[in-house]
C-alpha cells in the first residue's frame, strides 16, 4: 500500500452508515462516522461520490455461530473478522470453526506455530472454484494457471488494445465463476 502511495487514498476507522442514491445529481450520498482517536466519540459527516464500490468483502462484521455453550467458554474467542493481532497463538490448543476462505487461510498458519494443537470443526466439505487456464484464451493448450507465454502471445501483448482485450477476457472468465451479482432485468 505505501509502496505505491495508495495509503493517501484510504480513510481508516470510518463506518459507512448509509449510502443513498441522489437521482437529481446522479451521485451517492454517504453518511460517514469516523471513530474519534480520543476514544469516546465519533464525528459524523456526509459526502457525495460519483462512483461507489463496495470492496469490503463478506466477513467484515463478526457473526458467531449458534453453538450451545459458546457464550460460557472461558478461553480466548477470536473471530476472523476481528482478528487479535496482539495475542500469541503459539503453544495453544486451537479450535477453528468453519472452513470457508478465512478458515482455509487461518488453519495452516495456526498449525505452523510452535507447540500448537489445531482441530478443525466443519459442517461440510470445502468447495473451491476451479481456476481457469489463461493460455486457453489465446488458443494454447498450456494447462498451467500461470503459463509461460509463447513469443507470438508476447508480440500480441505489445499492442495495448490487444493486451487490454486479453486482460478483459481473463477477468470475464474468472468473474463468470461467481454468480453472486445479477444484472438488472432489461425491460
Amino acid at each position: 500500500m505505501r509502496k505505491h502511495n495508495l495509503d493517501k487514498h484510504i480513510e481508516f476507522r470510518t463506518t459507512v452508515c448509509s449510502a443513498i442514491w441522489q437521482e437529481g445529481s446522479s451521485q451517492w450520498k454517504l453518511s460517514l462516522s469516523k471513530a474519534d482517536d480520543g476514544g469516546d466519540g465519533a464525528s459524523r459527516r456526509e459526502e457525495l461520490f460519483d462512483v461507489l464500490i463496495s470492496a469490503r468483502g463478506f466477513l467484515t462484521t463478526p457473526k458467531w455461530p449458534d453453538i450451545p455453550g459458546l457464550g460460557d467458554f472461558k478461553g480466548k474467542l477470536v473471530h476472523s473478522a476481528a482478528w487479535d493481532h496482539g495475542f500469541d497463538y503459539a503453544g495453544k490448543r486451537i479450535g477453528v470453526i468453519g472452513n470457508g476462505s478465512s478458515g482455509i487461510q487461518i488453519l495452516p498458519q495456526m498449525a505452523a506455530l510452535p507447540g500448537t494443537h489445531v482441530t478443525s470443526f466443519q459442517r461440510g466439505p470445502t468447495w473451491i472454484v476451479s481456476r481457469m487456464t489463461p493460455a486457453s484464451l489465446l488458443g494454447s493448450d498450456d494447462p498451467s494457471f500461470n503459463p509461460a507465454y509463447r513469443e507470438e502471445d508476447k508480440a500480441l501483448f505489445r499492442d495495448p488494445v490487444e493486451m487490454k482485450r486479453y486482460r478483459k477476457r481473463v477477468q470475464s472468465a474468472i468473474n463468470s465463476s461467481f454468480k453472486m451479482v445479477r444484472a438488472p432485468a432489461m425491460i
